[in-house]
This record gives structure tokens, sequence and C-alpha cells, in this order.
């Protein structure tokens, strides 16, 4: 073999490993955007995932198609939503989903879409992939409100969803003798114009049977500090003991049913889970940022691997007959 030859031969293969190792690199998995999207607990799943349920959505990512996006990227949803596992989609993909199902029910054609034997709808919902304190209603708690709260307070019937707690200060039952009508007529001058934002109803005096306004424990520690703000505005501005009383009873029935609901050991916990999160990310990115230096020699690899493999299959192609 001439040696021009030879170094055609070992410039092809030299070529080859440069240009194979810039298509690995570029094809190896990207592990650090898997990690993100992990932490971050992006998309939304199926609790439950059936392949009716699958069935259904598809449909209505096809109705989508025919009938409202009329777009390639929606028949890919399709496909996802059969074939995908674990399937994973984002909020843009449910917002589209949920908007052509609502106008599937609007139309009033769900038999004609979705199938007469279609799954039952509440057992069939996305949800988020992660949950966090935001996304848990307090409605979930056993002193909350639940599903079926029937009851008759004419037979002297309590509801078995609310939430009692102890009477505000100075509160005597009306029953009772000697009852006091000015603890009633202090609490109703002021309380109504005190308890919305905080409760869904007037809170009764006796403490029983109340609402709570926050939907979860977030909105609960928000409520809590609202109520602070408002008793040292009050306290500063507007000095009044029989205020003063209503205002720190309502503030102390927040603050037991947060406790109740174990909110502050929760919160705690996802801050902490924030921070480990958001560190993790910065990491990441970090390290995005130092990969991405070695961009442009990955693509030098290429462009002289490509080079080099070209120069070397001419050489073999000629056969090398300039030199002997």
């Amino acid at each position: 073999m001439s040696v021009l030859k030879t170094v055609g031969v070992l410039g092809t293969i030299s070529g080859i490993g440069l240009v194979g190792y810039y298509f690995l690199n570029k094809t190896k998995p990207n592990i650090a955007k898997q990690q993100a999207f992990d932490i971050k607990g992006e998309g939304y799943v199926l609790p439950k995932d059936k392949e009716e349920y699958r069935i259904y959505w598809a449909k209505l990512a096809q109705y989508s198609y025919d009938n409202i996006a009329k777009q390639n990227s929606t028949l890919d949803l399709k496909v996802q939503l059969l074939t995908q596992k674990p399937l994973i989609i984002t909020q843009q993909q449910l917002q589209e989903l949920s908007r052509a199902e609502n106008e599937v029910t609007l139309l009033n054609i769900q038999d004609e879409v979705l199938g007469k034997n279609r799954p039952s709808r509440t057992d069939n919902n996305f949800e988020k992939r992660t949950k966090t304190i935001e996304d848990i209603s307090l409605r979930e708690s056993e002193m909350a409100f639940r599903t079926k709260c029937d009851y008759n307070p004419s037979k002297g019937e309590k509801n078995p969803c609310g939430y009692t707690y102890k009477p505000i200060e100075g509160y005597t039952p009306l029953n009772k003798p000697f009852a006091s009508q000015l603890n009633f007529e202090a609490y109703y001058k002021y309380a109504p114009n005190e308890f919305q934002g905080y409760f869904w109803k007037l809170p009764n005096p006796s403490g029983e049977d109340i609402s709570i306004g926050a939907n979860n424990c977030v909105e609960l520690d928000r409520d809590i500090k609202r109520l602070i703000d408002r008793i040292a505005d009050q306290t500063k501005k507007n000095p009044n003991e029989n205020l003063r009383r209503v205002l720190y009873w309502y503030k102390s029935i927040l603050e037991d049913y947060s406790e109740l609901n174990q909110c502050r050991d929760k919160i705690e916990k996802q801050r902490a889970l924030d921070i480990a999160k958001t560190a993790t990310l910065s990491s990441i990115d970090q390290e995005k940022s130092v990969l991405g230096k070695s961009q442009k020699n990955e693509n030098l690899y290429l462009v002289v691997g490509a080079s080099v493999l070209v120069i070397g299959l001419g050489i073999v192609l000629t056969g090398g007959n300039s030199s002997k």
C-alpha cells in the first residue's frame, strides 16, 4: 500500500471518529434537562391511567383538530395520549383539550363525539404531576366541608361538615337564665363589617358551624397575616374594645383551624423543598452555561472530522497513485 493511500485510510478512520464523537454528544440523553423537568414537577397526569380514559381524551384531541385547532401538533397530542408511557401533558395541551370538551358539552354532542359508553368524567380527570400545599384543598380535611353535608337544623341536627370553635369572649347563650343581650348587640354591630374575606358567612358568636373562606393552607396563612395587619391598624387608628374582641376572635379561629390542619408544618416543609429545588435548578443552569461553551468545540470537531473524512476518502478512491 502506498504511503499516500495509507494516509488516506488513516484520515478516513480519523474523520469517522471525529464525526461519530460529534453525533454521540449530540444524540446522548440530555440528563440535565430531564432532571430539571422532574424537579419542577411540571405537567399533568391521569391519577388512574386507564385505556378508556386515554381514548376519551384522544377523541377530544381529534375533535379539536377537526373543528378548532386544525394543527398537526394536535394530532401529535392525540398520538401522545394513546401511546406515551407514562402519560404527561403540558398545561397548554390540557387547556386545548378542556376547550374541546367545553365546546362538545355546550353543543350537546357528547354521545356523537365521545360515545354513549364513555367513562365518568369525575374519575377521568388530569391532575398536576406534582402537587404543592397550594394544590391541596382544606375541603379534603375531616374538619372541613365534605360532599354530603345534608342536615335539618330545625330538628336540632348540626352541620356534619361545619367547623366549631369556642364562643366569642363574653358570649352567653339566650336559652340560659339572665342571658345578656348586650353581648349580641356589640357583636352584630361590628362583626358584619369585618368577616368578609375570611369566612363564607358571618360566624355565629356561639362558635358553631363556622365556614372558613381559605381553600388551602397558603390562603389561610395569608388571611391570618391580613387579619393581624387589620388588628394593628384598628388599634392604632380606631381603638375600640368591642371591635378588638371581634377581630381577635376571628384571628384565634383562623389560627386554631390552621393548627388543626397542621398548616404551619406543611408550609415550612414546602418552603424547605422550594429552596432545595431552587438551589438544584440553579446548579443545573450553571452546568448548562459551562457546557454551552463546548458547543463551538463540538462544531469544530464536525468541520475538521468531515474535512479529514472527505480528503481521506478522496485519496483512497483515487488509489494514491501519486506515491509509491
